[in-house]
């Protein structure tokens, strides 16, 4: 890896298990903690993984604007 960007990129490419499990889920997903310091890759990997056919929701008390921000981005 030879910046962030590209180790988030592939730190948030899910695998075809995930893909599938997340797919068989009933309704959206909810992340809680998102603004911690797993929760926006989690929720980058989520949002990767149902690639549009679910919502997923992040949930965090966000002490800094940056976190939440970049979520909703």
């Amino acid at each position: 890896m030879r910046s962030l960007p590209e180790l988030d990129d592939h730190l948030s490419r899910p695998s075809p298990a995930l893909v599938r499990d997340l797919q068989e889920l009933d309704g959206d997903i909810l992340v809680l903690g998102a603004g911690g310091k797993l929760g926006p890759s989690l929720v980058s990997l989520a949002l990767h993984a149902v690639s549009g056919t679910k919502r997923v929701n992040a949930v965090s008390r966000f002490t800094e604007e940056e976190p939440a921000r970049s979520l909703e981005a």
